[in-house]
This record gives structure tokens, sequence and C-alpha cells, in this order.
């Protein structure tokens, strides 16, 4: 009786295992076909397993795989080859999509700073800022001071040229250059009224200066900062404010024209133009305008590239 009940229970034991085996060898069978990118069907599998159709067919799990990878790659071969979009397709739309959206905030944060400026929301500074303004000022000044006495240190290595008679008719080469220097009289009557001898220096940054407008503002920054206190090297002084774009305070521009309303006119001119798309306050308090292409340019920069005149 006990022998009988082992015989049982090693052929069970047997058939088990051996069930096992032949779903192994299907399963791997399955697989081959997906790595050589084959059909996946009944016959197919029997033929690469070694297993009979029959039992593919009689086994609930295999007869189900086999059944979903074949609805499964027969999906995919309705689809039309020119409705497939390649990887590499979709990454250069996604990777466009994503430069188009930065461009889009960059844009969208320029026109809130603007329309805020629009709303008359301050243009300054904190104190902070407006701290390191000056200092960087003062740098300027030193450095304009310091520009000046080596060019001076080098026109006096040159020999002085012999001066006419008083009452000779003979215009000097220098003084001919001076009546052609292009500076206009406005220029000079204020500089003459500052007390400020042109040089060659101040002369060559008056005359690369895009805009005469520029230059006066800068004459009346130095008037404005001469009020205030004592200007050791005022020639100096005024070829840093010229070079950097130096405004006066709004009770000394003409006209009450103020930095804001310089600023409102420009860009108004300058974004029918096409020129600009958007503004916004920098972290150190000065203006900077988007291009058409999305790049932030100071402002001071462009009203030096494109003066208002140029644009009207």
């Amino acid at each position: 009786m006990n022998s009988c009940k082992r015989n049982v229970s090693g052929i069970k034991e047997s058939a088990k295992k051996k069930r096992l085996q032949t779903i192994a060898k299907a399963e791997e069978g399955i697989k081959q076909l997906i790595r050589q990118s084959k059909p996946i069907t009944f016959e197919a599998v029997a033929e690469v397993s070694g297993v009979s159709r029959a039992w593919l067919y009689k086994e609930p799990e295999i007869k189900t795989r086999i059944e979903y990878l074949r609805n499964q790659q027969q999906s995919k071969k309705s689809v039309p080859p020119d409705q497939r979009a390649s990887e590499a397709s979709n990454a250069a739309k996604a990777k466009a999509l994503l430069q188009e959206i930065k461009k889009l905030r960059a844009e969208n944060q320029g026109l809130r700073h603007h329309i805020e400026e629009i709303l008359g929301r301050s243009i300054y500074a904190d104190e902070q800022a407006e701290r390191y303004k000056k200092e960087a000022e003062v740098l300027k000044v030193k450095n304009a001071e310091l520009e000046q006495q080596l060019e001076e240190c080098r026109c006096c290595k040159v020999e002085a040229p012999v001066s006419p008679p008083h009452n000779s008719k003979v215009t000097s080469l220098k003084q001919n250059r001076m009546g052609q220097s292009g500076i206009s009289d406005k220029i000079k009557q204020q500089q003459v009224a500052l007390g400020i001898q042109l040089n060659s220096t101040l002369t060559k940054t008056i005359k690369s200066t895009a805009s005469e407008e520029i230059v006066l503002f800068a004459i009346q920054a130095l008037s404005e900062a001469i009020e205030r206190g004592n200007i050791e090297n005022p020639g100096g002084w005024l070829n840093a404010a010229i070079k950097d774009g130096w405004m006066p305070s709004e009770k000394h521009l003409p006209g009450e024209k103020t930095e804001r309303d310089i600023f409102k006119e420009w860009f108004d001119l300058a974004y029918k133009k096409r020129l600009v798309l958007a503004a916004t306050k920098g972290d150190d308090g000065q203006m900077y305008v988007y291009t058409i292409d999305g790049a932030p340019l100071s402002f001071k920069q462009m009203l030096s590239d494109y003066p208002i005149e140029k644009l009207k």
C-alpha cells in the first residue's frame, strides 16, 4: 500500500518537473523570437522551442502570452510608416519647444517689468545698490583722471610747436584743427562756462560719442556735481561722465525731461523700429532692454548706439 502511494507521488513530482521544463523552453522560444524581431505565433514558438502546438494551446499562461504578443505585433503593423515619429524627431521637437518656452518666459518677464515702469514704479535701486553705484562712479572718475594725467605726460614729451607772431596772419596747425574739430558751439560754450579746457583726450571722447545729447547731459551732470562740492579734476570727471552716459538729476534736465521720460521716449521709438521687445531693471539698478533675439543689453549702450535723433 505504502509502495503504491510512493509511486503515485513520484509520478506527480516528475510530471510537475517536466511541465516546468516545458514552460521554460516555451518562454525561451518566445524571447528568442522577440530578440530576432520575428512574428510571434503558436507555430513559430513550437518550432523554435521544440514544444508541440497542442501543448501550447492547452497551457493557459503560455497561450495568453502568445496571443497578447501576436496581437501587439499586428497592431503595430497596422500603423502606416509615415505616421510613426522616430525618437530623434520627437527629441528635436521637444528641444525646440523648450527653447521657445524659455524665450517666451524671458519676453513675458520683460513685458511685466515694462508695464510696472509705465504704471509709475520706481526705476531706482535700493540704498545698498545706490551706495555701490556711487563708489563705482568715484572709481571711474579716478580712472579717468589717471588716463588724463597719462595723456598729459605723453603730450609733454612732444616738442612744443613754434608759436607765430601775435599779429601774424598765419594760423597754427593746432588752431586750425580745433576749428575743424566738429564739436558744436553749444558744447564749447557750456565747457567755457564751466572753465574746462579741451585737451586731446576729451576731444576724442566727445567726437566718438554718437549723440550730442549725451555730451550735454554729462556737462549738466558735472555742473550739478560742482554745485554740490569741490571737483579736483573737472576735465577728467566730464570725460568719465560722457563715456558712461551719466545723467543729471531731474531738476537739471532741460524742459523737465527726466531720465524716465527719456527712457520711455526712446523705448517707444525703438519698439516701433522692432529693435527691442521689452525692458527690465537689473540687480545693479540699471535699465536693460531685450532685443528681438531675446538678448538683454544695457539701455545706456543702446541709447549710445541708437540715439533718439537717429530713431525719429
